[in-house]
Parts: structure tokens; sequence; C-alpha cells
């Protein structure tokens, strides 16, 4: 469990003085060092970015920090799913037979510094749907090849590269490749790539970079991410509640008065958002849930856009006695009701006691939900 009073004092600690990083040898070493001790992948993502001095860097200590999750305890891990058709189970073509794995896949994010590589491979077929496993392969095993790929426009310290597999030795791990890894790594590394981003800003106001006020925000923000890292990674409730984090961190790195190589990284932050947008919204049925907290009155509104003929949307807005739970619901509601990516069918009575949300969603296709993921 990670004690956040202790890790935002190590943050302190961290900010007060950070040199400038020559290099990805440079980040490596600063963020083992600074992260040393600290167990939680949370911890470590937001401890090692309160270290760097630019977004790239402090991009690559959240998602070495969010591969953690997925694999505890071992060296620099990187995710390799995505394939010329996308990371849909459909597009997954790289197989894995008699424990070897062949194939190609498009986009690897740090894949030139990888000690591991976790490999999605299909290995066969049920009812017609692929199956999917994660497939740890060493990084300088035989039959391995990175090819570097062009440096994006924003943080282009970074490198990506094309992973080919030539009939590789790979470790079938436990559990679903889909399932059990891709799919909640998309919001494991959001989780940890925004508070990353968010530690950083906090360190640079520290510094006196940016403004003073942005600490407490700050703080205040990497306690829900520590919180929400908690979490299972896979209900709809944690999605909702990581869409208003992230909307949270994209304006309080939008008040950091940065340099030109900050406005050029920025949009690193809209990546996670957009693939949040852009992916298909699990099909739940919350029926009758009942929000801890209170509430004062609600207004009621027709929602537009939601592809529900005649649907009606009730919104409330907690009162003073609301609870966490039933704000970010409330704060989440209109962007819920606009239908983007899914249809939806919403009503939440709020009450003096309590917030009653009913909430259906029936998600849309898209064209490639899994794109960034790796």
């Amino acid at each position: 469990m990670v004690a956040s009073g202790v890790l935002f004092d190590r943050l302190f600690d961290i900010a007060r003085q950070v040199d400038p990083v020559g290099d990805l040898t440079v980040w490596r070493a600063r963020h083992e060092a600074v992260t040393a001790g600290e167990t939680s992948s949370i911890g470590r993502a937001i401890l090692g970015a309160a270290a760097m001095d630019r977004l790239g860097y402090v991009f690559a200590s959240g998602y070495r920090s969010a591969m953690e999750a997925l694999l505890p305890g071992g060296p620099l891990a990187v995710m390799a799913a995505t394939e010329t058709g996308g990371a849909h189970p459909r597009a997954i073509a790289t197989k894995l037979e008699n424990g070897r794995v062949t194939g190609t896949k498009e986009w690897c994010t740090l894949g030139p510094l990888a000690d591991d590589i976790l490999v999605i491979a299909k290995i066969g077929e049920k009812d017609g749907r692929p199956l999917l496993c994660a497939a740890r392969v060493h990084g300088r095993a035989k039959g391995v090849t990175m090819t570097a790929l062009p440096a994006l426009p924003f943080v282009p310290e970074i490198p990506h590269a094309r992973l080919t597999l030539d009939s590789a030795e790979a470790e079938v791990l436990p559990g679903d490749g889909y399932d059990h890894y891709l799919k909640p790594f998309r919001t494991i590394e959001d989780i940890h790539v925004h508070a990353a981003v968010v530690a950083h800003v906090v360190s640079l106001a520290i510094r006196g970079e940016a403004p003073r006020a942005l600490i407490e925000r700050g703080l205040a923000l990497l306690a829900s991410s520590i919180e929400l890292a908690r979490l299972d990674p896979s209900p709809a409730t944690t999605h909702l509640t990581l869409g208003g984090v992230l909307e949270a961190s994209r304006e309080l790195a939008a008040q950091v008065p940065g340099d030109e190589r900050w406005r050029r990284d920025l949009p690193i932050l809209e990546v996670a958002g957009k693939r949040a947008k852009r992916g298909s919204r699990p099909q739940v049925s919350l029926s009758g849930m009942v929000l801890a907290g209170g509430g004062g009155g609600g207004s009621g509104g027709r929602s537009s856009g939601n592809g529900i003929a005649g649907a009606d949307a009730q919104g409330g807005a907690p009162g003073q006695g609301g609870g966490p739970v039933t704000e970010v619901v409330c704060a989440l509601y209109p962007d819920i009701v606009s239908g983007e990516g899914g249809d939806v069918l919403a009503s939440a009575d709020v009450r003096d006691d309590r917030t009653q949300l009913m909430l259906t969603t029936r998600s849309r296709p898209s064209d490639d939900p899994d794109r960034g993921a790796g």
C-alpha cells in the first residue's frame, strides 16, 4: 500500500534540485536511483517523473512503471501488440507455436531499451474468435529484431521500433492475452503516465518554474491517482473515474508557462484522452447503484448526440454534502450522455442522502480501439 505522506515528502526532496537529463541512459539510471525502495508502481511513476527535466523522460518513467504493474519486480519491459491492422484481437497475426513466437509488431514504445518484451500472440481460435496469450520474450534473444522508427514530432527522446520475431523463444504467462494483459494495460498506462505528468508539474512548481498554486492541486490529483491505481482496471466505474482524472491532469498541465519544448511535447497528454474516447466503452448496466454522499437538487435535460431518439437524461449536481463518488459521476455525467463512443441511456435521482444512478451504455465498434497500447 502506498503511504501518500511519505511518498510526497520524497517527491519534495527530489524536486528541489533536478539536473538536466542528457539521454535515455541518464534517464534510466536516475529513474532507478530515485525510485529505489518504493514498491508500488504508481509510487515509482511519481518519484521517477519528479526527477526528470522534460515531458519525454516523464513519459518514460510513467510507461516503465505501468509495465511494472503488469510484470512486477522485473527488468525494463515493453508491450508489443500493435500490428498492421491495429491491436484488436482479430488483427493479431503473430503466432505462438511450440513455445516460440513468429510475427511482426509495428509499434513498440521504448523497444530498443527493452530487457523483456510482452508479446501478444495468437494461439488458436474458439467458436470463430481468436485465442490470445501473453508471451515474455527476452529483448536480445535469438530471433528478435528491433528496427528503429522515425521520432515523433513530440517527445522525440522516446524511441519506437518495429519488432520482428522469427521463432523467438518465449515464456507463456498465465491468463488470456487480451483480457488479462492488453486490455487492462490501456487503463494502467493512462493512470501511470498522467500521474507522472502531474508529479512533474508539482516538481516544477516546487522549484518556482510553475505557479505555486499548482502544488496543492497537483498533490490532490496524485492522491486520486494513487487510489485509482489500486482499483481493478476493468470495471466501467474505474473508467469513469479515470476520465475525470485525465481531464483534470490536462487542465493542470495547461497552466504551466512552459518553454517551446514544453509546448511541443504537450500533445502526449492528448494521446491517452483520445484513445479513451475512441475506444469502445465497456457494455455495462448499472441499475439502481446507490452512491454514498448527499446532494442538492437536480436539473433534468434531454441529451443530444447519443443516438437514442427521445431518450431523457436526468442530471443532478451534488450539494455541499456530496461524497467524492457522487461528485465524480455528476461531474462526468454530461460527457457520458453525449454518447461519444457508444449509445447511452442514463438517469440520476439526487436526494439529500444519496444519489441513485441508472446507466446503460451500448458500445459502438471502433476501427482501431487499441492503437497506441504498444
